[in-house]
């Protein structure tokens, strides 16, 4: 192709940033329950390119990057809170494997789950 069409439909930006704020708080809220990109995409009732850019212009970063951040978050508040052991606490955030999640928050933080949960945290 020798050049890109714009049509007035990609130039709009998201007039309904209610719309992005149902999604974001569906994440918030189901996260730790296992969801998906596509039980979130279900809830738009727009095409998903549609969703995908208009939540990545409300928001910053995708869809899934939202999904992982929520679970992260709630992964290290049971790490804060030492009473949950580390071995459950990746069913608990809605991750289907334990070394998956290990692996992902020592990229993410730079440090074992054990090493951040020693690590002394001021009271959120």
């Amino acid at each position: 192709p020798s050049g890109v069409a714009q049509r007035g439909s990609s130039r709009r930006l998201p007039a309904n940033r209610r719309a992005i704020g149902e999604l974001i708080e569906f994440i918030r809220t189901n996260a730790c329950l296992g969801i998906h990109v596509g039980d979130v995409l279900n809830l738009a009732k727009t095409p998903k390119s549609t969703t995908e850019l208009h939540f990545r212009q409300a928001v910053g970063h995708s869809i899934s990057a939202e999904i992982q951040r929520v679970r992260l978050e709630a992964v290290c508040a049971l790490l804060r809170n030492r009473s949950v052991p580390i071995s459950t606490i990746a069913a608990q955030c809605g991750y289907h494997n334990d070394n998956h999640l290990k692996n992902l928050f020592r990229r993410k933080f730079g440090k074992t789950m054990s090493d951040y949960r020693k690590t002394p945290h001021s009271p959120s």
